[in-house]
């Protein structure tokens, strides 16, 4: 669906442009004319967004898509008016050329693959196998309740990280407020009375001294070189797998992530288990939709044992690793026992999901005190810094 930069005059005469997107320019002057606007002129352009499409957006887009359908609306109306409801233009841009791949022939899962950084393997495997199975419906809620979980799960994350982010962010803006407008009347002051500062207000001034000097600049640019040379570095494969191995390493953190990966992993099993898909191919799609490579490799060591002929339970039993945990391993095998596989895992993905929950709670909880007093102590310790050449002043007069 392209993109129109356009004119036009409201009823009372006032001139107003904008950007809209539309089929083509009768459909946009129609959109314009409902807005009480009349269309004066046009030229098709191009939008350039550097945000990605949240996780909602293809929460509701799905969620919609499951409603039209189970209406009775044909897949490619469905998605035509998803696309004209859509309030991101991207996204509505994407699912309008999704609409002209269905009424060319193409199946959706197909349509939803030509669009890789927006939806995933698991997104495009659930949907192939809803349409093999003349039961896309479900297919649908079964991804929509997985990526309802997900998003939650996020939620909370995010949410636990907002406190450190802004008391690192408030320290960082009281101490670049004291170095620009504070620190500069200070040497001014004691330059002109020939009075040696304090070591603590001199660092200050070293600082303040540092941000008007070029010395900025080139550190910034050695700084950015250096960025871009550890950003290639870091997306090879080795130094990534090294990389990811060590970030699980980390203590406290460490630990809870290896957690999060274990749920998308369980969560991923559980939706592909359900969806209809054999064990050995939802492995094989499990794995490969993991991003940490540590943990790649962990699943990928347990999916050849299973091709082997392996039981997932006792594929996981030999296999030595913090990553799969008795508990796990037990309601694999009572799973496979009772032929729930699929619900196994689900049930597992809530519990460790309960348990991540809980931990980024008890964190949360000890972490904000914490920052507290040490935003606190780095407080006091620039008002000292500050302060102390007064003191010594007053005593010297």
């Amino acid at each position: 669906m392209p993109y129109y930069s356009w004119r036009g005059v409201t009823l009372h005469g006032a001139i107003c442009k904008g950007t809209l997107f539309a089929h083509n320019s009768d459909a946009l002057d129609a959109i314009l004319l409902k807005q009480d606007i009349a269309l004066i002129g046009h030229k098709q352009t191009k939008q350039i967004h550097l945000t990605p499409i949240s996780q909602m957006s293809k929460l509701l887009f799905f969620e919609h898509l499951q409603i039209l359908l189970d209406a009775g609306i044909h897949l490619f109306q469905a998605l035509t008016i998803i696309s004209q409801q859509t309030g991101d233009a991207r996204f509505a841009d994407v699912i309008y050329k999704m609409s002209h791949a269905i009424e060319e022939g193409r199946p959706l899962h197909e349509a939803l693959a030509k669009y890789p950084s927006i939806f995933d393997q698991e997104m495009v495997h659930i949907t192939h196998i809803g349409m093999q199975a003349g039961n896309i419906s479900i297919a649908l809620q079964a991804l929509c309740f997985y990526l309802h979980q997900v998003n939650q799960f996020n939620k909370k994350v995010r949410r636990a990280l907002l406190l450190p982010f802004f008391t690192s962010a408030m320290f960082l803006l009281i101490l670049l407020m004291i170095l620009l407008f504070i620190v500069p009347r200070y040497v001014d002051l004691f330059t002109s009375m020939h009075k040696q500062l304090p070591a603590a207000t001199q660092m200050l001034v070293s600082l303040h001294l540092f941000l008007k000097s070029y010395y900025l600049v080139g550190s910034l640019l050695i700084i950015s070189a250096l960025s871009c040379v550890i950003i290639r570095w870091r997306y090879s494969s080795s130094t990534k797998k090294l990389i990811d191995r060590l970030v699980l390493k980390l203590p406290w953190v460490g630990p809870l992530l290896e957690k999060v990966y274990v749920v998308q992993f369980l969560q991923s099993l559980a939706l592909l288990l359900q969806g209809g898909i054999a064990l050995v191919p939802a492995l094989e799609i499990a794995h490969q939709s993991m991003r940490n490579l540590y943990v790649k490799d962990q699943i990928g060591i347990i999916l050849k044992r299973v091709q082997n002929g392996q039981s997932l339970g006792d594929a996981m039993q030999s296999f030595q690793s913090s990553f799969f945990t008795q508990d796990l391993i037990l309601l694999t095998m009572v799973g496979e026992q009772s032929a729930s596989v699929a619900l196994m895992m689900q049930r597992a993905a809530q519990i460790y999901q309960k348990e991540i929950e809980q931990k980024i709670a008890r964190y949360t909880i000890i972490l904000q005190p914490l920052l507290m007093i040490i935003l606190g102590l780095l407080v006091a310790t620039l008002i000292f810094a500050v302060y102390m050449p007064l003191f010594n002043l007053a005593e010297s007069i």
